[in-house]
């Protein structure tokens, strides 16, 4: 059986960090999230926050890797949705998944996520490679695959999209992904949605990965709770004034 002191010396963040900042109580609060957030940001370079979760940088074992905290509610939410995706078994394998180092066991949603770094990309570096934008591709697969649309037949994904190559490796690589996550051919929760974006892809080894799996449907109805989103914010400690550059 393993302990939860076991727990402690076993997950991945550096060893001179006290875990116990990273312990939510059973009821917790916005300064539950906000003493991670102050502890990471004084022992770590903090890179840029959304609304609900904040990314740091560090060195992990030799090499520079991701660190994601969740700010409140929505962020935990986020960062279950990063975890079944890049940790799942059936699609962590799947060349377009950044690859996950651990993620928060010890509360019952993940406070953190650890990832491998992957150098960002811009909407022009994408068009550039792939001679198709990204939406324009995620949107092909999504029609492609009927997740969260109609699905079309191959002729009809033809006369819709002549721009995008259906052979290219990243759009078979998109389709499988989606397929293996569950949420082909259904109105099911996915990640499809939130991947749209430049901002959720990066550069690993020299290779397109997808970076953010966080945001879904039901995260975006929990956006609309009152308090859910609300932010740790504390002045002169929290956020930082100058995020680090990457």
């Amino acid at each position: 059986m393993t302990t939860f002191e076991q727990v402690i010396q076993e997950m991945p963040l550096p060893d001179t960090w006290d875990k116990s900042y990273f312990t939510l109580p059973g009821r917790y609060g916005e300064q539950d999230f906000l003493r991670a957030l102050l502890y990471a940001n004084e022992h770590s370079k903090y890179v840029a926050k959304g609304s609900s979760r904040a990314v740091f940088k560090l060195t992990y074992e030799g090499r520079p890797t991701v660190l994601k905290i969740a700010m409140n509610k929505v962020g935990l939410a986020q960062n279950k949705g990063d975890v079944k995706i890049v940790f799942g078994k059936k699609t962590k394998s799947n060349p377009l998944v950044c690859p996950g180092i651990d993620y928060d066991t010890q509360n019952p949603s993940p406070l953190w996520v650890h990832l491998e770094f992957a150098t960002p990309v811009s909407e022009d570096m994408f068009e550039r490679d792939w001679k198709v934008s990204v939406d324009r591709m995620v949107t092909y697969v999504e029609f492609a695959t009927g997740a969260g649309r109609e699905k079309l037949s191959p002729r009809r994904l033809t006369q819709n999209f002549p721009d995008v190559n259906p052979e290219l490796p990243i759009v078979r690589n998109l389709i499988q992904l989606v397929i293996a996550s569950g949420t082909a051919g259904s109105q099911k929760d996915g990640f499809i949605s939130d991947v749209s974006s430049p901002d959720a892809w990066g550069k690993y080894h020299g290779k397109y990965v997808i970076v953010d799996f966080g945001y879904s449907e039901s995260v975006y109805k929990m956006s609309g709770v009152r308090g859910a989103t609300n932010q740790p914010y504390q002045s002169g400690d929290w956020p930082p004034d100058e995020p680090y550059d990457w």
